[in-house]
């Protein structure tokens, strides 16, 4: 006998001693609340929340608090499930409303831990925007600036040039028309 009809017989024979019967006969409120509150069943949900939660889905870092303290919860809820007593079904079906309505707060919990994380991303990348811009806006200004040392300089280095060489004639000429002036003020003297 494989697993699966071992499963289905449990499954079979759970239905019809949960479910009470009326004038010999089983409605489809109680198979479906019998199927819905069996505890293999509760108990194969509870695990793959546990395991969902703690993959970190979506995103979701599995170190949040919150994710940490529903896993610690649903984990006491299989274990509390695992060991209560398989005839009561109104417990099981407490169980059950309880596992769903924290299992919609959970996701509620990661949707929002989800949401904050793109928004978080949305930051992160406007910021490596801005920086990529404020490099290329600085890597422009330093070629304008060499590019503009490299044709204005030149320019002042030829007019200074220009004017020392100048400077250097008129002093020259300043030199030379003193001593011309001293030695034709010397020979007048002289004469």
């Amino acid at each position: 006998m494989s697993l699966r009809n071992s499963r289905q017989k449990e499954t079979k024979n759970t239905t019809k001693s949960l479910a009470p019967k009326k004038y010999g006969r089983v409605t489809r409120k109680e198979k479906r609340n019998a199927r819905l509150f069996n505890r293999h069943v509760i108990v194969k949900k509870i695990k793959d929340q546990i395991r969902l939660l703690s993959k970190g889905i979506r995103g979701v870092p599995r170190e949040d608090e919150s994710i940490k303290s529903r896993i610690e919860w649903f984990t006491k809820l299989k274990e509390f499930t695992k060991t209560s007593s398989a005839d009561n079904l109104s417990l099981f079906e407490n169980i059950y409303l309880n596992f769903e309505a924290k299992k919609k707060e959970s996701d509620a919990v990661i949707t929002s831990l989800h949401q904050e994380t793109d928004r978080l991303r949305t930051e992160l990348s406007e910021a490596k925007n801005n920086l990529e811009q404020f490099r290329k806006e600085n890597e422009g200004y330093k070629q304008y600036y060499e590019q503009t040392q490299l044709t204005i300089f030149p320019e002042y280095l030829s007019t200074i040039e220009y004017l020392r060489s100048r400077v250097d004639q008129l002093e020259l000429y300043l030199v030379k028309n003193e001593s011309s002036n001293e030695s034709s003020k010397s020979g007048d003297e002289m004469g």
